[in-house]
């Protein structure tokens, strides 16, 4: 369960363009994870 601001902070992480790769992608797998998805892609 992610408090609103942590998800806040992961979705404007996945969707920036200046974080580490290895970031954005943590940051996607984990707004993956909240949101009840089993894989990413």
């Amino acid at each position: 369960m992610l408090t609103e601001d942590q998800r806040t902070m992961l979705t404007k992480l996945a969707g920036s363009r200046t974080a580490s790769v290895r970031e954005v992608e943590r940051a996607k797998v984990l707004l993956g994870y909240a949101n009840g998805r089993r894989s990413v892609t």
